[in-house]
């Protein structure tokens, strides 16, 4: 799903008619992302609490992130988690304008693919998409 609103970003001309239905897309495929994988994240936290893990558990994605891929022995820099983060944050809650400001397709197509790479680390091959 994430991916037909990124394609549609990607696939129209940019034109006045078309350029109110493109943010659209960009920015229902940015927060989209960031659903799938606040899902994800909660999913995998409960089921280590299902396995009677006794340590901390974080309640925050970011945290919870940082606790995943250090137990999957995997890299993560949260800084760039938190730069998309941001992004995400801005388009849902914007501040300094009336109007919703949407990045280009080529910054929701980023945070898509970034997404899309944390999550592999839980689900490799469970999960696939195509752009």
């Amino acid at each position: 799903m994430h991916t037909n609103y990124l394609n549609q970003a990607k696939g129209l001309p940019v034109t006045v008619k078309t350029i109110e239905h493109i943010n659209r897309c960009t920015r229902s495929c940015i927060i989209l992302t960031f659903a799938a994988l606040e899902g994800a994240v909660a999913y995998e936290m409960r089921k280590i609490k299902e396995w009677d893990y006794t340590g901390r558990i974080p309640n925050k994605v970011g945290d919870g992130l940082v606790f995943l891929m250090a137990r999957k022995k995997q890299p993560f820099d949260l800084k760039v988690f938190l730069q998309y983060r941001d992004l995400r944050r801005r388009i849902v809650h914007p501040r300094d304008s009336a109007v919703y400001v949407a990045p280009p397709h080529k910054k929701a197509e980023e945070c898509f693919e970034y997404s899309v790479g944390l999550m592999k680390v839980f689900y490799s091959n469970h999960l696939r998409y195509d752009l």
